[in-house]
């Protein structure tokens, strides 16, 4: 699948692979691999994938959506108007 989105017989060290339908998400942890033969991904559902600090916060006006270590924050002129996760 990643060599087929990247048109090429690339896999590089590190590509991922996310079954949005089931959630996994597998990595490929090899040396990168240009020569088109088989590699093995590892299943790294389980291991904390997406970090919430790596997006970045969206703002329009006084209106925001922060993504926070440990929850999400929606505010309203400045003000917390919903918060999901540790409160």
């Amino acid at each position: 699948m990643v060599r087929q989105f990247r048109g090429n017989n690339e896999v590089l060290n590190n590509d991922v692979y996310w079954n949005l339908g089931t959630g996994r998400v597998f990595q490929y942890q090899g040396a990168s691999n240009y020569s088109g033969a088989d590699v093995a991904f590892t299943e790294i559902t389980s291991t904390g994938v997406l970090s919430l600090q790596g997006i970045k916060d969206a703002f329009t006006g006084g209106s925001s959506i922060r993504f926070e270590e440990d929850n999400i924050q929606i505010l309203e002129n400045n003000k917390l108007r919903v918060k999901l996760g540790r409160l």
